[in-house]
């Protein structure tokens, strides 16, 4: 990891550069992404100094002294962990929620099918000596607390860590609920997971990543720096997030995405599909056909879709300022920077809409066999079977798009 701590009137002149890479920052980048590398920049021409980062499956935060998130710091050198664990539960019944506030740190919460919440914490600290470890275990303090029907989780630093001789900590928790006990989880900085859970859980991460499989009640998913992942929900799923990319696949349910400054790939979604992208690619594989309305809208950004499988669809195409790349037939009109283009499959039961702003559209439908004739009865010559040409939908696109 690469990171950057600037003072509160630092303003250099800074370029960071991402492949396949997140980037986190406490200061306003303009983000620019194509495929799997992203450029962000804060030009200061006149600035005495210039600053240049780079990554490669790798993460670069660039912070600043007084911003909005708070996170702990990297250990100083010299000094070495340290940590302890605490384990406490409460009994749940069908009306209970559950409400967690938590410092930075990894949260696991995995459902299970018992009528307690079982919390185990662990605590972990940086100092220099073992003497000093005590002190500043001590003062990271894990609350539990059950008023009505809520069970509250609370993780703190009750103390001036830096006093202390700790340079960085963090609580990680691990969780199992009951598997219909609804959700709310408002974290700092780190990785939270959701498995297994059937109520409703709602998200919102400061800084780090989220991740929800197997869960069967809506998610409700926020995060301000970093990725989203969603894989084997029923849904509905909200899913929003900056500086970081959507990756979404085997949704059942509704599925609504905003992303900017990353990318969104879904795939197998199975009901509506929703997409705000700002400053990234969008890539959807309807590998089950498309089963709801499409309705995706990408600014600076190139949008791709297979349509595989049988689709009953109506396809509206429409870009300023980019090109239209489609196997499947459309009919449409030319004029300047504006493309648009219509076409149906079957009956047009849903309507499938991709529209960019800046950027490309390429569509392509399933693949299609060449007839061939069958050898006589008996006979058992070789039979070659070549599928028709067709546009890859992670392929570059092809030279010559839709012509005017």
């Amino acid at each position: 990891a690469v990171r950057l701590v600037l003072g509160p009137d630092d303003e250099p002149d800074l370029t960071v550069t991402g492949l396949v890479s997140e980037i986190e920052s406490d200061i306003p980048l303009n983000r620019s992404a194509q495929n799997e590398r992203i450029i962000a920049r804060r030009p200061n021409a006149g600035a005495g100094q210039r600053v240049a980062l780079a990554a490669t499956f790798g993460k670069v935060q660039v912070e600043q002294i007084g911003g909005a998130i708070e996170s702990p710091a990297m250990p100083a050198e010299g000094a070495k962990p340290f940590n302890d664990t605490k384990a406490m539960s409460e009994p749940a019944s069908t009306a209970t929620t559950l409400g967690l506030d938590t410092a930075p740190g990894d949260i696991v919460i995995t459902g299970i099918d018992e009528d307690h919440i079982r919390v185990t914490a662990t605590r972990i600290v940086w100092v220099t000596s073992p003497a000093k470890a005590e002190a500043a275990l001590d003062a990271l303090d894990v609350r539990l607390q059950h008023q009505g029907d809520k069970i509250t989780v609370q993780t703190i630093a009750t103390r001036d860590m830096a006093t202390l001789d700790c340079s960085s900590w963090r609580i990680d928790l691990k969780i199992e609920c009951p598997r219909t006990v609804p959700i709310e989880l408002n974290a700092q900085d780190g990785r939270s997971n959701i498995e297994g859970m059937g109520g409703g859980v709602t998200v919102f991460q400061a800084r780090g990543g989220v991740s929800a499989e197997h869960c069967k009640g809506s998610l409700t998913l926020n995060n301000l720096y970093g990725s989203i992942d969603v894989s084997e929900c029923s849904g509905p799923v909200e899913a929003s997030t900056r500086y970081g990319n959507l990756n979404l696949r085997d949704i059942f349910g509704d599925l609504v995405a905003q992303c900017i400054e990353g990318r969104t790939v879904i795939e197998a979604p199975r009901g509506p599909v929703n997409v705000r992208q700002s400053g990234g690619d969008v890539r959807i594989l309807a590998l089950e056909g498309v089963g709801g309305d499409y309705d995706v809208l990408v600014n600076q950004g190139n949008v791709s879709m297979l349509m595989a499988g049988e689709n009953d669809a109506t396809i509206s195409l429409g870009t300023n300022g980019g090109q239209v790349y489609s196997t499947i037939p459309v009919n449409g009109s030319i004029e300047g920077d504006l493309r648009e283009f219509h076409g149906r499959l079957r009956a047009g039961r849903f309507r499938v809409r991709l529209e960019t702003q800046g950027g490309d559209i390429i569509l392509d439908g399933p693949p299609r066999v060449a007839a061939v004739e069958l050898p006589p009865l008996g006979a058992n010559p070789p039979v070659e079977v070549r599928p028709i040409e067709r546009l890859d939908a992670e392929a570059v696109p092809p030279p010559e798009p839709i012509a005017e």
